[in-house]
């Protein structure tokens, strides 16, 4: 009696599992995959969690008998390599122990080394109030917003995406740039939710940058005090977000986002200048992207300077205002997805604007001392 997957609906599924299980793991369940099936279903699903995220994806199946066991992803990847075809499996028992058998063409693996599904960790989804996102929104507003997250663990609370949905947006900060995306469908709820980074990047791997999915988004709600002598108010602990046959449930950052709009300058024309791709890669061909580019808007020009004293310069569009300086690496991050990149703002000593072909995306970048 034996469940039958083709490999191509398998390995897409196996690879995105398998990034939500963290590598060096003391806990052996932690580092498999529940695989479920139910006689005469025609799909399968395949689980991994590391205990703050979880996701499980449906993939099309044909069961003749049950099958829920834990097995390292590493066995099921090694039938689906280089193979199109289906792949047969069928458990047993000797003596004591089950057996995984895996068969796909000419290979056959006995696998020893699975566990049982009842020791496979189980998150409980949110199944409160939530909003719909149309796929190519959620995607454009993650992919623009993940590289300005936070890796600093003392800020905790930057280490994610932040979904306001009291403005209805996706924002992410460092503390020197910021990223805002405009989101349409977003519910007005009185609290948003952090994102976690690792959930962020794990939802981006299932959408389409073309996608015309509806992505479904829901809460689990809890109570917190924001002090002990505030009442208790409604606060998000999880999320899960439901992409075609996926699913993926996490936990949510516990801390206070916070308020990003006070950073957002004035719009001022003062400094007024265009940046493209071409001009940034030329000049910081050879720089470490620590490094800042010095950006003469009268001019159009941009320089940098190493540590060595080297110095590189690249001539661009002309534009108005004073001299100012950003990192390097802020401008290829923005001109890796946009082309080109508009700059404003009131001076050097001031946050600046960056505005993009998409109109719902703004970005805010601190300026370094010029030297």
């Amino acid at each position: 009696m034996t469940v039958t997957i083709h490999s191509t609906d398998l390995a897409p599924v196996l690879r995105t599992a398998a990034a939500a299980i963290e590598r060096r793991n003391p806990i052996p369940i932690l580092g498999m995959l529940r695989l479920t099936a139910a006689a005469g279903a025609d799909v399968a699903t395949v689980t991994a969690t590391d205990l703050d995220i979880e996701i499980a994806t449906e993939v099309p199946a044909s069961a003749e008998a049950d099958l829920d066991i834990a097995v390292a992803p590493s066995r099921l990847a090694m039938a689906c390599a280089g193979y199109r075809g289906d792949v047969r499996l069928s458990l047993s028992r000797e003596g004591q122990a089950e057996i995984l058998t895996i068969a796909a063409a000419d290979m056959t693996q006995r696998v020893r080394s699975i566990l049982p599904s009842t020791e496979f960790p189980v998150m409980r989804r949110a199944e409160g109030d939530g909003f719909d996102l149309a796929e190519a929104d959620l995607w454009a507003a993650l992919h623009n917003t993940l590289p300005c997250v936070s890796t600093e663990e003392t800020r905790y609370y930057l280490n994610g995406v932040y979904l306001d949905a009291m403005k209805g947006c996706a924002v992410a900060t460092d503390g020197w740039r910021l990223a805002r995306y405009d989101l349409i469908g977003i519910a007005p709820m009185q609290a948003g939710a952090i994102l976690p980074t690792k959930a962020a990047k794990l939802l981006l791997g299932l959408l389409r940058r073309d996608g015309n999915r509806l992505v479904c988004a829901q809460f689990a709600m809890s109570e917190r005090r924001k002090d002990k002598s505030s009442d208790p108010e409604p606060w998000p602990d999880r999320m899960t977000f439901t992409v075609g046959d996926a699913q993926i449930t996490t936990k949510i950052i516990d801390g206070t986002y916070p308020d990003w709009t006070r950073v957002i300058p004035a719009p001022s024309d003062a400094i007024s200048v265009a940046v493209s791709r071409a001009a940034v890669q030329q000049v910081t061909a050879l720089c470490d992207l620590d490094e800042p580019i010095a950006i003469s808007p009268e001019t159009g020009k941009l320089t940098v300077k190493t540590a060595d004293g080297d110095l590189t310069e690249v001539s661009g569009q002309p534009g108005q205002g004073e001299r100012f300086s950003l990192k390097a690496r802020y401008l290829r991050d923005i001109l890796g997805r946009h082309d080109p990149a508009r700059l404003s703002g009131k001076d050097a000593n001031h946050p600046l604007m960056v505005a993009t072909e998409d109109p719902r995306l703004l970005h805010v970048f601190m300026p370094m001392l010029l030297d």
